[in-house]
């Protein structure tokens, strides 16, 4: 399943953000997909997310890290502070030029960190410390 997921990112494109999003959480939620599965996808991802040159390939990267905690399949305690360290860097990051396109049409980025705080702190609550910063950045963002 890992190939698919690669294939999926590399040949992510701004016109296809929703399709690849949806085809995506379908993968994660595929009855085949496991423990080891989902956390070489974080591993993938948490990578992907800081390479793109794009906002929305940005934007999307972390929409789908909440798809992939909705999955059930990450542990929390390896996972929470991998993903609370990328979402507290990605939305410093964040200033008042990045939430548009090239055809300067506005990219659900915010909403796209909140549904992943939502889902870190639904999925992740035990790891209390780590569900405040992702909060905390949520909100300064």
């Amino acid at each position: 399943m890992p190939t698919k997921l690669h294939e999926m990112l590399s040949t992510f494109r701004e016109d296809k953000a929703d399709q690849t999003y949806t085809a995506f959480y379908h993968y994660c939620t595929d009855a085949a997909f496991s423990t080891a599965d989902a956390q070489d996808a974080l591993e993938e991802l948490l990578s992907w997310i800081d390479e793109p040159d794009g906002v929305i390939a940005q934007s999307y990267g972390v929409l789908m890290l909440g798809g992939l905690i909705d999955s059930g399949k990450l542990e929390p305690q390896r996972a929470a502070p991998q993903i609370a360290e990328l979402f507290v860097r990605q939305a410093k990051a964040v200033d008042d030029f990045c939430v548009l396109d090239a055809q300067h049409q506005f990219v659900h980025f915010v909403s796209h960190f909140a549904y992943l705080a939502g889902s870190f702190c639904e999925h992740f609550a035990s790891a209390r410390a780590d569900c405040e910063r992702v909060v905390a950045s949520l909100l300064d963002l």
